[in-house]
């Protein structure tokens, strides 16, 4: 019965850190695109996430920030122009 218990505990313990560490995973790119966003509603119109690594739409986000406007108010690489549609 205490053999029962320990492992119950060992395995309880197991899943709290893979939890913790999926948690990061997901957590972590949120966090540099909210403070991208942060900076760039403060005026920092260059400010980039960099290389956020996540999820479908998390990664998908940071991909479309990559495309915001920059300083000079031309779109960041890769962008579409305003009024031109891209090829495909």
């Amino acid at each position: 019965m205490a053999g029962e218990g320990r492992a119950a505990g060992v395995a309880a313990l197991i899943a709290l850190l893979v939890a913790l560490l999926l948690s990061r995973r997901i957590t972590a790119p949120v966090e540099s695109l909210i403070e991208t966003a942060r900076a760039r509603g403060r005026g920092e119109l260059g400010a980039r996430a960099g290389d956020v690594r996540g999820l479908g739409e998390i990664q998908e986000l940071a991909e479309a920030s990559m495309r915001w406007p920059t300083r000079s108010g031309r779109p960041g690489a890769g962008a579409p122009q305003p009024g031109r549609r891209r090829r495909a």
